[in-house]
Order: structure tokens, then sequence, then C-alpha cells
């Protein structure tokens, strides 16, 4: 599932309420497996070595991508700034519309009528 070509959500983007307009295209620059995590994840905590390569990205970028707050409790952990989980959310639901759109109308009635089969 890796993303090489830059689909559109990667591009500049303005999440509401955000000082500075955001970008993904960062994302190209990590493993495909971190890649894949992140697209099907935005909002778990991060490894610290996925949280360090995130942070090293950041400075290049000069844009937030880890929040710069590590949360507290037992165990402590790294998150994504929220633009960037904005942003992410945003990629996947295109691709999910994508891919539901380039399915046939039986796969479709089929996917629907056992939606809440167990899996």
């Amino acid at each position: 599932m890796g993303y090489r070509a830059a689909p559109a959500g990667l591009r500049l983007f303005m999440p509401k309420h955000a000082k500075h307009p955001v970008t993904l295209t960062w994302l190209r620059d990590l493993p495909m497996e971190d890649q894949d995590w992140l697209l099907a994840n935005p909002r778990l905590p991060l490894s610290d070595q996925l949280a360090d390569r995130l942070k090293e990205l950041q400075q290049a970028v000069e844009q937030p991508i880890v929040s710069d707050e590590k949360w507290s409790g037992e165990p402590t952990y790294w998150k994504l700034d929220w633009h960037v989980i904005t942003g992410l959310e945003a990629i996947r639901n295109q691709l999910r519309g994508a891919r539901w759109d380039q399915l046939s109308d039986d796969d479709r009635n089929y996917y629907l009528e056992h939606r809440d089969d167990p899996s």
C-alpha cells in the first residue's frame, strides 16, 4: 500500500484554525511500513522510534508533525499534531472512496449485505 506519487491530499492544505498551511509530502520520505501505519492509525500513540524519525522530518519541513507535548501517564507516549491527523484521515477517506468506486455493483452489494457479519 505504498504511495510514492503524491496523492492530492499530500499537497498543501489549510486546516480550519491552522496558522500555516500544512503539507504531508514528508510522508513519502518514510519507509512504506511507516506510511501504511500512519495512514491506518493516525490517532494512536507513536513508538519512540517513529516519533524520532518524524521529529527529524519536522525540522526539515519546518512544520509540526509530532505534537510538542508528550502525553503523560503510564506509559508516556508521543502523538501526531492534530493538523497531521486531519490530513492523514482525509487521505485515508479519499483512498477508501476511490477503492469503493472501483468495485463492481455486485461486489458493493455483497459488502453492504454482509457489513454486519463477524470477520
